[in-house]
């Protein structure tokens, strides 16, 4: 195509480089893809030089001489020999019709310049210029010229009808589609490596997030910490004066996680969801070259995927600077299985973009539908708010949430749910203590004095022995005798520290098996391939006849 428009020599450069008559000609070839039989241009070599005037009536003629009709609307004369028959209009009407070179002999003019035919039929004063294109109209009918040209091939066109039939139900050529892949895949990667803005936006944005990311994250956010370690952090906070403290690291480990499923779907998105609509006019040119739909959309998830597979290694990369990611997995090594999870989150958000582009009418109306599915992306992946009744339903249809659920699974949210503790020193209890306390009775004596009267005998000096009766006193002792008092004080007293292992309830599966990682990977691969069919579909309900 390019030789047929002499362009060969600019096969490699960017189409605004070349110059005005260069991009006349390229839009030219853009045509002839579809191997057009007719063509129709108008006013081709306006603004064009006199060089490049005559460059692009000979190409023109090159095309007719290829077997193609070219019909074209101009004012230059200059280079008009060059085609096979000049239409002349008038105010409306056709004043003649027929080689070029006739219509000098039929317009009367000797200079050989078309331009003084202009001067044949033109007029400042309207009416007579109406007047002027009516004679000129009736001297043509009454022509040769006419008889020739316009009655002769107006008896012909049955023939040129039954022609055009036959061309018209030729099937179109077949198309290799392998090739159609490649060649449309080398283009759109070419386009993105000439973009130097978007290029370095698609390499940068990733990294730029896992450095956000660093700056609010703790190295353990992923992995937890060992029970002596939880046991000294609890100890700490509490005697720093803490009435209480609590290690969970589990809604630390969510909201991380989750914002790399946000991250590898906002990157699907934003990256796919322009590159539709943007190229519509282009898109629905080629397709009328046989261009097939799986080839071009192919090249797209090609190149957009490949670089997926770059930024999501970079965001990771990026992210472990700080962050220790699990080195054991479910059956893969953990940071693998959560690239496998980013990348196929994020192929699902491009065919997602891909939709969306479809659908839009116009690349203005794409961030707001964009928008629109990251707020219902990030409401219901079931992270940041709880889901009650049917907002569990919606869940199930955000990419973000399997994205969620697979990176969770992954890192063993479960696990680190699990280490969850709240340490707390109870606040003093003051309470009356009342005890039973036994004591002697007011009324017990201990001991009684008595007297008694006892006879002593005392000897006198006659020999005769006396018996005196003399009073003596006694102690007499009794057993004790006890009442119960009740005693009863206030006392305070601090009670002993508690601890409490409690996991927290989570709205999502995180069930640390292989066939719940493989399972969340199938959904995301099935969301992508359900979208791609339907941007199928829609495009195939768009296509020109």
């Amino acid at each position: 195509v390019l030789r047929q428009v002499g362009m060969t020599g600019q096969k490699n450069q960017v189409v605004s480089s070349p110059s005005g008559g260069q991009r006349k000609r390229v839009s030219i070839a853009v045509e002839l893809l579809a191997e057009p039989p007719l063509f129709f241009l108008d006013e081709p070599t306006s603004g064009l030089d006199p060089g490049l005037e005559k460059k692009m009536m000979h190409t023109l003629r090159h095309l007719a001489d290829g077997g193609r009709t070219v019909v074209l609307v101009t004012h230059a004369t200059a280079n008009i020999t060059q085609c096979d028959h000049v239409c002349f209009l008038s105010q409306g009407r056709m004043v003649y019709f027929g080689p070029p070179q006739e219509a000098l002999q039929f317009f009367g003019v000797t200079s050989g310049d078309f331009a003084d035919i202009y001067a044949q039929l033109d007029d400042p004063d309207p009416g007579r210029a109406r007047q002027k294109a009516a004679q000129w109209e009736q001297r043509f009918k009454q022509s040769p010229q006419y008889g020739r040209y316009v009655t002769d091939r107006q008896r012909a066109l049955p023939q040129v009808k039954r022609k055009a039939a036959h061309v018209a139900a030729r099937q179109r050529p077949r198309v290799n589609p392998v090739r159609q892949f490649f060649v449309l895949t080398r283009r759109y990667l070419d386009l993105v490596l000439r973009d130097k803005l978007l290029l370095t936006v698609l390499l940068a944005v990733m990294p730029i997030i896992g450095i956000l990311l660093l700056l609010i994250s703790k190295p353990n956010w992923l992995v937890g910490d060992t029970l002596a370690e939880i046991e000294h952090q609890l100890a700490a906070d509490l005697a720093a004066g803490e009435q209480s403290a609590t290690y969970a690291i589990v809604g630390k480990s969510q909201t991380l996680l989750f914002m790399l499923a946000l991250a590898a779907v906002l990157l699907g998105l934003f990256a796919a969801a322009y590159e539709i609509v943007k190229e519509r006019s282009i898109y629905l040119r080629e397709r009328m070259v046989t261009v097939r739909l799986f080839p071009y959309l192919a090249s797209k998830v090609t190149v957009l995927g490949t670089f997926a597979l770059l930024q999501c290694l970079l965001l990771l990369f990026v992210l472990s600077w700080k962050v220790r990611l699990p080195k054991e997995g479910v059956f893969l090594p953990a940071p693998l299985e959560m690239y496998v999870t980013l990348i196929v989150g994020t192929l699902a958000a491009t065919m997602m973009g891909l939709l969306i582009s479809a659908l839009v009418p116009n690349t203005d109306t794409v961030i707001y539908v964009v928008l629109l599915v990251l707020f219902f992306q990030i409401i219901f992946a079931g992270v940041i708010f709880d889901l009650p009744g049917v907002a569990k339903n919606f869940s199930a249809l955000t990419l973000t949430r399997w994205a969620m659920e697979g990176l969770g699974t992954s890192v063993d949210v479960e696990r680190l749910n699990g280490l969850t503790r709240t340490r707390f020193q109870p606040d003093p209890i003051t309470k009356e203590v009342s005890l039973d306390v036994p004591k002697p009775d007011p009324e017990w004596e201990p001991v009684t004095v008595v007297t008694e009267t006892r006879e002593i005998v005392v000897p006198c000096p006659s020999g005769i022995n006396v018996t005196v009766p003399i009073t003596v006193p006694e102690v007499m002792t009794h057993e004790m005798v006890t009442v119960t008092e009740t005693v009863t004080e206030t006392k305070t007293f601090t009670p002993t520290v508690q601890t409490i292992a409690g996991e927290r309830e989570l709205q999502i599966d995180y069930t640390h098996t292989a066939g719940h990682l493989c399972w969340n990977w199938l959904l995301l691969i099935g969301f992508g391939l359900v979208l791609g069919l339907a941007t199928v579909i829609v495009l195939k309900r768009k296509d020109v006849g």
